[in-house]
């Protein structure tokens, strides 16, 4: 075992019996006890990430609490796009409007992106995105403000503006073109 993994788990080993003996033991989320080691994390009480100042907000001791493992990771922030039906309902996501539409959420998602036209016989369009575990949602025609440099050359999203991948407009290649620049193969 490599020093840095023993001595990380040995420090958490040492906080979690030091956590048992002054009885803060139970999880911040679901106010259960803690039972085993596998099972202890260290959370932020409010998002630090997303604040006004994430560097003070992140050391910030008072914003320090323990709790189970699966609490703390079912609390972080995710990210879903609402979606709107070309009949006026909204879907707080595509999964959700997929089972409701009886068709599949990767040709919602095309449709909404101007790929295609019809998903389950309907035209869709993105309404905003909301950020899970903030409460933040943006507004946006499409939901999308281009972030092209950012999060679709991260996730490597269509952008209907653009109109290819990410930053492969920034470097003058063409969606059918790979990482490397020359053609895609099939």
């Amino acid at each position: 075992m490599p020093h840095g993994t023993a001595t990380s788990q040995l420090r958490k080993s040492i906080l979690f019996e030091c956590v048992q003996r002054l009885d803060l033991d139970n999880c911040y989320r679901c106010g259960e006890k803690i039972q085993t080691l596998r099972e202890f994390s260290i959370e932020h009480k409010q998002n630090w990430l997303d604040s006004h100042d994430p560097v003070t907000l992140f050391f910030d001791l008072d914003n320090i609490a323990f709790s189970h493992l699966t609490c703390n990771i079912s609390s972080g922030r995710r990210q879903t796009r609402r979606v709107k039906r070309s009949d006026g309902v909204i879907f707080n996501s595509l999964k959700e409007a997929g089972k409701e539409s009886n068709c599949r959420d990767s040709e919602i998602c095309r449709t909404c992106q101007g790929v295609g036209k019809t998903a389950g016989g309907y035209g869709w369009s993105y309404v905003d995105t909301i950020m899970i575990g903030t409460g933040e949602v943006s507004h946006g025609g499409t939901g999308w403000a281009c972030h092209c440099e950012w999060s679709k050359a991260v996730h490597g999203e269509y952008c209907p503006e653009h109109g290819v991948k990410g930053r492969e407009q920034e470097l003058g290649r063409t969606s059918r073109q790979g990482a490397s620049g020359r053609g895609a193969t099939a």
